[in-house]
């Protein structure tokens, strides 16, 4: 993302940043006995794979497709 310039690295660099504090919100929570987070952690994985893999990582590789990445 920094060699092509992508205009969306900080927006994108947001998004993993969230991603990793959830994750380490939920293994606190599950060691300190937390037994139900099946639906919030299933909820959150779902966002993560709609929002930003399907979305985020889709404008990405548009965006590098678009400056010839592609291309050896």
């Amino acid at each position: 993302m920094i060699d092509r310039d992508y205009p969306g690295l900080e927006d994108h660099r947001r998004e993993h940043q969230i991603y990793v504090h959830q994750t380490e919100a939920f293994v606190t929570a599950f060691k300190d006995g937390e037994k139900n987070l099946s639906d919030d952690i299933l909820e959150f994985l779902q966002k993560w794979l709609v929002e930003h893999i399907l979305d985020a990582d889709r404008r990405l590789g548009d965006f590098i497709k678009g400056r010839g990445a592609h291309k050896v």
